[in-house]
């Protein structure tokens, strides 16, 4: 939990409001909007497990995370597995009432049911138990990440981008939190900042998952200019 990364200064972002007079703005305006409806388009959903990991690791490595674009008819089959997976955790914590793990897990599989079900009542109560965890291990990057998704699925966008946040400020390559960033960016029609953290997600690494859809959003946005 010491080992933390060189904290680097975060992206600056700019107004995009221009001249009402300016040819080139409009221009750009347009581009922008077509490559934040491309970013809406193309990415349903990120996987939430980068290589990287600060704190005990996490129950599940299969989540996703990210911001839905649509939603998809309720998967009856992965319903149930997640239900049953809701009962065992939701007894094991009772058996372990102050095992932070044990908190962790069942906030994860919350994240699962709720990502599934589409209910965000079950991302609610992911945060009592992510909130636990965190208390007892501040510094992990994806726990903290997926904390800031279900706030903002429970309607907390502008708490979601101060968790991310704290995640970039304490480990800067933590790639996914700054693809959420972006994301999250969109959803307050701020397309300079979008670009910004896109821009960051390539750098921190170009041939992941998400480093190839940034990459390529990247490229269709440059490709309008």
């Amino acid at each position: 939990m010491n080992n933390r990364e060189e904290e680097t200064t975060l992206p600056t972002f700019h107004s995009t409001k221009e001249s009402p007079s300016s040819n080139g703005s409009h221009i750009r305006e347009y581009a922008t909007a077509g490559i934040i409806c491309f970013v809406v388009s193309f990415l349903v959903y990120i996987v939430a497990k980068p290589e990287e990991r600060k704190g005990p690791p996490q129950g599940n490595t299969e989540r996703q995370t990210g911001l839905p674009s649509n939603h998809p008819d309720v998967d009856t089959s992965k319903m149930n597995v997640v239900l049953e997976q809701l009962q065992r955790t939701r007894a094991t914590l009772e058996a372990h009432p102050d095992n932070p793990m044990a908190h962790l897990d069942l906030a994860n599989i919350l994240y699962d049911a709720g990502q599934i079900i589409k209910d965000p009542t079950f991302f609610a109560e992911a945060l009592l138990h992510y909130e636990f965890y965190l208390n007892q291990y501040p510094d992990d990057p994806n726990a903290r990440t997926d904390f800031a998704y279900a706030l903002y699925r429970t309607g907390n966008l502008n708490d979601a981008i101060a968790e991310l946040y704290k995640v970039q400020q304490s480990s800067p390559r933590h790639q996914n939190s700054a693809f959420n960033l972006a994301l999250m960016y969109k959803e307050k029609d701020r397309p300079d900042s979008v670009l910004a953290y896109m821009e960051r997600v390539v750098i921190i690494d170009s041939t992941t998952r998400v480093g190839k859809a940034a990459k390529e959003i990247l490229d269709t946005y440059h490709g309008a200019h």
